[in-house]
């Protein structure tokens, strides 16, 4: 990074590492960690869930004689910046994040690691240069609180340390799991500090609690006279034996498996990205995987890992996690329903979701396509599917219901289903209850979905049913939604009332694979021209038009503010796949087609892949320009959305059908 020494830069430039627990590290390149969330071991008590932000950061110094230079950045409140950022040289993330610092004669480089399926980071030290001795002094700045909330100086902490030669041991709450240390240090200094009122600017941004006490346990010295390097391990388990080169060895070998060679320097930002796609696949204490929905704040959420899965696992390549995946969603499905979300704190289910479901059948149907793994879904996951289609048949007023014309009805003033289900006071901001464009999109499609799979799997009776349904659906959709003075289908269709809103959800009736929306070439052109007028930006599309008096072209202030805006114009990446496969509808993929769709996304990626969090994609942009990066920094369904666009324009990923092939055998 060439900006390194400019705080107003490096602070706002983030950088993510992930263990496939739910567990993280992130900070920025400053070093100041700015969000309430950053931490170097978030870790998960109950993977992917109960995570606790466990080590926050390092105070660290050299010491050269008696001159004390400095090396970590904090922001205090006031604000006061403990300014280690003046000795900041440089900064990369190729392959960890790793921070090379200058003080006098005296270059050390820091990395950041997290060894993969464990609840741990290893913070290691290499001497670049040297001209005498020095002393590299590290204090560990503890929280153990919940990645939510933030800590406060207290007298339960117990400051006891249990320490041995190279190792510490600390367990400041009884309800917590102790937090083990391994280090090489010549040094311990068994003192404890609290250190009063760090300050968080993202989260004084959002108009939330910003302030925040940590605790320093005890103090390394290491010295460095004739030493090369030096390390700080913290674990959830004991580790006698620490290699740092070991570690990073078999990380970069677990790295180099979801990469094909031909990505690792034609295109750097499609490695990037399928990197960052790995990141969000975590496992589950059911030992099947999961989708985390977003860093660093978001846990699962049924939707989200849905429209992600395509992306994510099937373009990547990932059958076995696919299946894994749908398996595990499979398995919380109750009376129909998958998951809205489940709680951070104890994993229960919120099910009041009108197209999680929905999304899950469309994910099957995918999961065939590239695999042919028919023994699955017949055994595991048409069964469901029956169970999801009679659930919707049944209803569940007044949340959920099918109407006489065999669309679904959703939704409450107080309670919004879809997507778009942001909410203040009780009240849902984007008021979409009733027949919504992209619920109905959907619905249809996995009717016709599970009449495929009827038919192949000779269920007769279901196939019927299910045919039926679709039909009805099919028309009375064309003659509800269509408006012919618009040129564009309406939003919502409530009653005899139509929200016209124009916005993206409309796509999913044109890109799905089975379409809900008529052929027509004259209506699919209308809408796709009004979207490249009103909602294509370089970073996404806008969740509504920037000529509708509704709009809101900043996400920004505090939660109310951001609310306001969050469905109201704001810029969502997500949906440059069903653009794109819409686009493609109608166009075809000519050359002409390919080089437009194909440099749009080639521009995002190289601008945005170093502006927010390195390597990943935020979950939305401000609808206005220039668009900053806004919500989590890193999102799995933009992540996945455009690894498919690129799938859609012809970029493979991996040799699909050959693999489908021998999966399928399997």
């Amino acid at each position: 990074a060439d900006f390194c020494q400019d705080f107003d830069k490096s602070q706002n430039v983030e950088w993510l590492l992930t263990n496939g627990l739910g567990g993280y590290a992130s900070s920025t390149v400053s070093g100041a960690n700015t969000r309430a969330y950053h931490g170097l071991l978030a870790a998960s008590l109950k993977p992917p869930i109960r995570r606790y932000l466990i080590l926050s950061s390092l105070e660290e110094s050299v010491a050269i004689e008696d001159r004390l230079h400095p090396v970590s950045t904090h922001v205090y409140q006031g604000p006061f910046v403990k300014d280690g950022y003046h000795s900041l040289a440089g900064f990369s993330m190729d392959p960890f994040p790793t921070w090379t610092f200058e003080c006098e004669d005296v270059v050390l480089e820091r990395t950041v690691f997290m060894p993969y399926g464990e609840n741990a980071v290893l913070i290691f030290y290499r001497l670049l240069q040297s001209a005498g001795p020095f002393r590299l002094i590290v204090k560990p700045l503890a929280g153990f609180r919940p990645i939510h909330s933030l800590g406060s100086e207290n007298g339960r902490l117990n400051r006891d340390l249990d320490t041995k030669r190279g190792h510490v041991t600390f367990t400041p709450y009884p309800e917590l799991p102790p937090l083990y240390f391994a280090h090489d240090a010549a040094i311990l200094d068994k003192s404890g500090y609290w250190y009063n009122h760090f300050e968080y600017p993202a989260e004084r941004e959002r108009g939330l609690n910003s302030e925040e006490d940590l605790y320093n346990p005890f103090t390394l010295i290491y010295s460095m006279s004739g030493k090369a390097t030096a390390f700080l391990y913290a674990s959830f388990r004991p580790v006698e034996n620490v290699q740092p080169e070991k570690l990073f060895k078999q990380e970069l070998e677990r790295r180099s498996e979801l990469v094909p060679a031909h990505f690792k320097e034609e295109n750097p930002n499609l490695r990037a990205l399928l990197l960052a796609a790995d990141q969000f696949i975590v496992r589950k204490k059911d030992e099947f995987k999961g989708i985390i929905a977003g860093y660093p704040w978001f846990n699962e959420w049924g939707r989200d890992t849905m429209i992600a899965f395509h992306g994510l696992t099937l373009t990547t390549g990932r059958y076995d996690i696919a299946k894994e995946v749908l398996l595990s969603a499979a398995g919380s499905i109750e009376q129909g329903m998958l998951p809205a979300f489940v709680n951070e704190t104890d994993g229960s289910p919120y099910y009041l979701s009108a197209d999680a479901s929905l999304w899950f059948i469309h994910a099957c149907f995918k999961y065939l396509e590239y695999t042919e793994d028919y023994r699955t879904i017949e055994r595991y996951l048409f069964p469901k599917i029956i169970q999801i289609i009679k659930s919707y048949q049944k209803g569940n007023p007044p949340y959920l219901f099918l109407d006489r014309d065999s669309l679904v009805e959703a939704g409450t003033p107080a309670i919004a289903m879809t997507w778009m289900d942001a909410s203040l006071g009780g009240e849902a901001v984007t008021a979409r209850q009733g027949k919504a464009v992209e619920v109905n999109a959907l619905w249809y499609n996995a009717l016709s979905i599970a009449a495929f799979f009827a038919d192949y799997f000779k269920a007769e009776k279901e196939r019927g049913v299910f045919a039926h349904l679709a039909h009805d659906a099919y028309v009375n959709f064309n003659k509800l939604f269509w408006q012919e003075d618009l040129g564009y289908l309406a939003d919502v269709v409530r009653k005899d009332e139509r929200d016209t809103s124009f916005r993206p959800n409309q796509l999913l009736a044109m890109s799905l694979p089975f379409h809900i929306l008529e052929e027509n070439d004259v209506k699919w052109k209308s809408i796709l021209e009004r979207a490249e007028r009103e909602l294509v930006t370089p970073c996404g599309l806008r969740s509504l038009s920037n000529h509708d008096k509704d709009y809101r072209g900043i996400y920004a202030g505090d939660q109310k503010h951001r609310d306001m805006a969050y469905h109201e114009g704001s810029v969502w990446p997500w949906f440059w796949g069903f653009y794109v496969a819409a686009y493609l509808k109608v166009y075809g993929l000519s050359k002409t087609v390919k080089t437009k769709l194909r440099s749009s996304l080639d521009d995002f990626l190289k601008h945005h892949l170093r502006e927010a969090c390195l390597g990943s994609v935020s979950e939305l942009f401000d609808g206005d320009p220039p668009h900053s990066p806004r919500g989590c920094f890193a999102q799995a369904w933009s992540v996945g959305e455009i690894l498919r666009a690129y799938e859609e324009l012809g970029v493979h990923l991996f040799e699909h059908d050959e693999k489908a092939r021998h999966f399928a055998l399997r």
